[in-house]
Order: structure tokens, then sequence, then C-alpha cells
């Protein structure tokens, strides 16, 4: 979904400038599962999709169980993937997805724009 503006000359145009240039649009995916569901959906993720997971704790203030929180950055076309991946292993996980401006590291853009490193 890039638009560009005609110029006079007939070529292409100024971009927006805020808008990121050549990839599909990033999320960024929320999972909270079962403390002993927590490994067997990152491996899931690591070994399906490729991408990393970061683990966090939390404790359900309705149930007062601890859970674990799973956040792993992908693209929107790994989403049914991601989604294939948890309903086999935990059903009753709560999966929150949401967009993400910019995500930088490993697997997405680089971090830095130094060409030298």
């Amino acid at each position: 979904m890039r638009r560009e503006i005609a110029c006079a000359s007939g070529g292409k145009g100024v971009r927006a400038w805020l808008y990121p240039e050549h990839h599909r649009p990033q999320l960024l995916a929320f999972i909270i599962t079962k403390r002993e569901r927590s490994v067997e959906i990152s491996q899931g993720i690591i070994n399906g999709l490729k991408r990393g997971v970061t683990e966090m704790s939390g404790k359900g203030m309705y149930t007062g169980e601890d859970r674990a929180i799973l956040m792993c950055a992908l693209t929107v076309t790994e989403v049914n993937n991601l989604k294939s991946i948890i309903v086999k292993i935990d059903p009753t996980a709560f999966v929150a997805t949401s967009n993400a401006y910019e995500i930088l590291g490993r697997g997405f853009q680089p971090l830095s724009t130094d060409k030298t490193e």
C-alpha cells in the first residue's frame, strides 16, 4: 500500500516520508498462556516461524494464577501460522496482536543504518 505522487516530469514522485518503503506490515503479538505451556509454544514459534520469542511473567488478576506472557514480532503474513501453532498447544491461550510502527533488529530492518558495521 504505497502512495506515490506523480511528478511534472512524468516519473515517480515523492513517497510519504513516514511510510516504510518495502516490507510487509509488522505486528507485535502477546500470548498469555499457562506457565507450563510457555516453553512448548515458544519452541513452536521458534521452529515453525523462525522468529524469536521473549517470555515475561504475569499474573491473572481475576484468577490470581501465574501466567507466562510471550512476546513475538512478526509480519502480517505469519499471523495464521502463529494462531495454528498456539491452538494446537494451548487452545485456552489469550492472544493479542497489534500493529507495530517499526521493528528493528534481526529478521527485520537493521537497527543501525551505518554500512561499516
